[in-house]
């Protein structure tokens, strides 16, 4: 019995530790408006494996959508960025907001996908 004891005093220690993690990657989220200016500070962070993970997520979560609905209209020719890796999609993502500051996530993602179209 003690044992069963020691794990569920142990667990509810652990709790708060998990909702202040989970809390800290929430605010570190990406949405399409996010700023170019911003991601570039951000991935200069402590915190630019997160930030990195959610670049990687929005693009390749955009370019899924993209490519599902591009296929449920039966144009095959749009489809784009099969294969894509995550160094490429974050080299990319540095590369753009770099160069265009004012600009925003969607515009990074969405030059992203032109230039795989034209390859």
């Amino acid at each position: 019995m003690k044992k069963a004891y020691d794990v569920k005093k142990s667990l509810l220690l652990a709790l708060p530790l998990l909702f202040v993690r989970v809390a800290h990657a929430q605010a570190l989220q990406l949405d399409a408006g996010e700023p170019c200016s911003e991601i570039i500070i951000n991935l200069s962070s402590n915190d630019r494996y997160i930030q990195q993970i959610a670049i990687f997520n929005f693009v390749s979560g955009y370019i899924t959508g993209s490519n599902t609905a591009n296929a449920m209209n039966h144009d095959l020719s749009k489809i784009v960025g099969s294969g894509l890796k995550s160094d490429f999609i974050l080299e990319y993502a540095r590369d753009f907001c770099l160069h265009n500051p004012n600009n925003y996530m969607l515009g990074m993602t969405m030059r992203l996908m032109n230039d795989l179209k034209k390859k």
